[in-house]
């Protein structure tokens, strides 16, 4: 690759090009066709070598239109291969008028053929016997679906960061008199991310989200990330109207105790006899992740809003820039033979792998070649919420292959579940041979669904000799896209908050996977962000952790961890468990967690909230020090390496 597209870090593995250009034709009526009744123009290209509708039409214009003739201006957007931009001459599109008569639509006039190089001189109009259409034509080779290479980020993001690092800059210096970082460029990038683990996954984020910002370490935040539940609350956050994490954290001690485990059962019986209609008959693209994603809404206070919206929200970088993790799979490969990670922010959708992105607001548009053909509604919160919902691999009636990453804990979850409303004790009840068809014949629909915006991208060029084989790509002729929980492959975000040009420095990391019991291993996930990033060429700091191990045999953790490398980001790793906390009060704070908040269970009393969400803050709080103090030694790295590359360029 020229110039600096290559990276060392093989975050992204392939840059993509398309062969394609759109030419967009402008139409304006000149005459008042309301005499004729109900009135369209159609326009198509005649040589259509593509896979895809290439024929338009206008809007109906009929005696009783309140729109004047004039307004009738419309876009077309047609997709033609580059080449063939250079042949105008020879490319031709069909233009004639329909009007209604009786039961069907008849050509007005006699059909007209008319190449592109017509269309594009100045002023063209097509003269019919009764009326004229003025075209304008423009053609352009930029696609919707942009094309990146790993050393940057969105026009968008880029704006962010800079505003935002001047609000962190002052904060850092005002609330914790860190008095030597006396340039805004010594700012270190701080990114908070959250593990899955369903609603113990919400309460634990809230908690900690709380707690950060009573000591104003939130505010000194570039990045939050979430996948599982991390991101249900996440997405709760920021569609607040005024989002405030203490306002949040005691709205969902309210409501997260209403929720029952049946409502699986609710979304499965929504989608099968309402939505499955909508699939079939209206060719809406929904599967149980739909109905699912409003059911956990709904509980978890957030509106039916796109996620682009909460752009809003981040103006003068007035709050961390939040990231939602999702995987892309295959239907006919498990999920550890193949998957693809995809961020989601308010401003774009990005898949690394192939350093491609499409606006946030086009998620939802129908794409071929990269440009947008159709469009359609941008999916909403309740969608994402769908998606990143565990209940992919569960719902496939527990098949082996599918699972990755969390297999134990689902294994788990199933043997121990002893609440009554828990939807594993239901389906291992004497109604089990009842439900467990309905999983299995459905399995599929369990998933994401969305238009495959990658779709007709023919061409792909790998940046890396051989790094991964052809069948590991995604398939560029499938409509549409399947997307799950991104913590079927490993249970944290960190791929989100590593991106290179992101130069996140520390990372503030909350692990509320599920463990079987307290004393079990704390760090499989860490291990598993470890070997994706080194996988990859990425810096991450060596974890060594037999120290830890024979340290703590009995499992007697600590609450945090550092892991810190020179040229690798600080990980600040917070552990779920239960230690000086249980040390407080008259033993109301001696429990433990993992036999008590299990990943499927769905309904938590307010007692049992305030614990664990108690717990968390406590947790946070007291480790303040260990925080702040890594974040001084970012501070301190940035400025040191600054020097040196003073003082080497002299």
């Amino acid at each position: 690759m020229p110039g600096n597209e290559r990276s060392e870090s093989k975050y992204q593995y392939y840059k993509l090009n398309s062969p394609f250009a759109f030419v967009k034709i402008d139409i304006t009526v000149k005459n008042d066709f309301r005499t004729w009744g109900v009135v369209l123009a159609h326009i198509g290209l005649k040589k259509n070598l593509l896979l895809v509708n290439q024929h338009k039409f206008t809007t109906f214009m009929d005696e009783g239109s309140s729109i004047s003739p004039s307004a009738w201006n419309e876009t077309f957007r047609f997709i033609v291969e580059k080449k063939e931009l250079k042949k105008m001459d020879e490319l031709m599109f069909d233009i004639r008028l329909l009007s209604f008569d009786k039961t069907d639509f008849q050509a007005r006039d006699q059909l007209q053929s008319i190449s592109l190089e017509k269309l594009t001189e100045p002023a063209v109009d097509v003269k019919f016997s009764h009326a004229k259409i003025e075209f304008d034509v423009m053609s352009n080779p930029h696609t919707d679906v942009k094309f990146r290479n790993v050393n940057q980020l969105c026009s968008k993001e880029e704006m962010f960061v800079e505003k935002r690092r001047e609000r962190v800059f002052l904060n850092l210096k005002r609330q914790f008199g860190l008095h030597k970082i006396s340039e805004v460029t010594d700012t270190p990038n701080i990114a908070i991310i959250g593990s899955g683990g369903g609603l113990r996954a919400v309460i634990g984020m809230s908690a900690a989200m709380t707690a950060l910002k009573e000591r104003g370490i939130l505010e000194s935040t570039m990045y939050t990330a979430g996948l599982s539940g991390s991101a249900w609350y996440l997405m709760s956050l920021y569609s607040c109207i005024r989002p405030n994490a203490t306002e949040l954290n005691t709205k969902l001690r309210e409501t997260v105790p209403q929720i029952r485990s049946n409502m699986f059962l609710y979304a499965w019986y929504t989608w099968k006899y309402y939505t499955s209609w909508l699939h079939q008959f209206k060719n809406k693209n929904i599967t149980v992740a739909d109905p699912f994603g409003y059911l956990i809404s709904s509980f978890l206070l957030q509106k039916n809003v796109p996620w682009s919206e909460q752009a809003n929200k981040l103006k003068n970088g007035a709050m961390p820039l939040p990231l939602i993790a999702a995987l892309h799979v295959r239907e006919e490969k498990s999920i550890e033979d193949y998957h693809e990670w995809i961020e989601f922010s308010p401003y774009e959708v990005f898949i690394p792998k192939y350093g491609a992105a499409i606006d946030m607001e086009k998620f939802g548009d129908t794409f071929y070649g990269g440009f947008a053909m159709d469009e359609g509604e941008e999916k909403t919160i309740h969608f994402l919420n769908g998606m990143c919902g565990s209940g992919y691999a569960i719902l496939r009636n527990f098949r082996p292959a599918g699972m990755c990453g969390n297999e134990k804990e689902i294994e788990e979850n199933i043997i121990q579940a002893e609440n009554p409303w828990n939807l594993f004790r239901l389906v291992y009840s004497s109604v089990k041979d009842m439900v467990r068809p309905m999983f299995s014949e459905f399995d599929k629909k369990f998933v994401g669904k969305v238009p495959n915006w990658l779709r007709g991208i023919s061409t792909d060029e790998p940046l890396f000799p051989g790094p991964e084989s052809s069948t590991d790509l995604i398939d560029f002729k499938e409509d549409f896209m399947m997307l799950v929980d991104a913590g079927l492959a490993f249970n944290s975000p960190y791929p989100t908050v590593l991106h290179p040009s992101r130069k996140v420095d520390v990372i503030l990391s909350f692990d509320f996977s599920y463990r079987g019991t307290d004393s079990e291993w704390p760090f499989r996930q860490l291990e598993k962000a470890e070997e994706w990033a080194r996988k990859r060429c990425i810096p991450f700091p060596k974890l060594k952790l037999d120290t830890i191990k024979k340290k703590c045999k009995d499992g007697n953790y600590e609450e945090v961890y550092v892991f810190k490398e020179d040229d690798s980001p600080i990980i600040v790793h917070f552990v779920m468990i239960n230690k000086s906390f249980r040390k407080i009060g008259d033993g109301k704070h001696d429990f433990d967690i993992n036999s008590n908040y299990h990943t499927m269970r769905l309904n938590y009393s307010e007692e049992e909230y305030n614990k664990l969400n108690s717990l968390v803050q406590h947790n946070v709080l007291e480790n303040e020090k260990k925080i702040v103090d890594c974040i001084s030694e970012a501070i301190h790295r940035k400025q040191k390496k600054k020097k040196k590359n003073r003082l080497w360029k002299e």
